[in-house]
């Protein structure tokens, strides 16, 4: 449910689909999970990319907004 919240304040913010937000979150949260430290939003952003096929740009877009939601919460 709180997922939920996130995609549908960030596909209000964003150009993007349910399935392309989706997509992001996913690969950040896998990619979070496996991390041992401290983690460089420019390493995520990269295994982001690398794993969805989206442009830095994209990729961005969506985690900027991911931060908004959860900082204005």
């Amino acid at each position: 449910m709180k997922e939920q919240k996130v995609i549908q304040f960030i596909k209000g913010k964003t150009d993007y689909n349910e399935a392309t937000i989706e997509r992001v979150l996913k690969e950040e949260a896998r990619y979070l999970q496996n991390a041992k430290a401290d983690v460089d939003m420019d390493d995520l952003i990269d295994y982001i990319v690398k794993q969805t096929k989206m442009t830095e740009l994209e990729v961005d877009q969506i985690l900027e907004k991911e931060l908004l939601y959860y900082e204005t919460r």
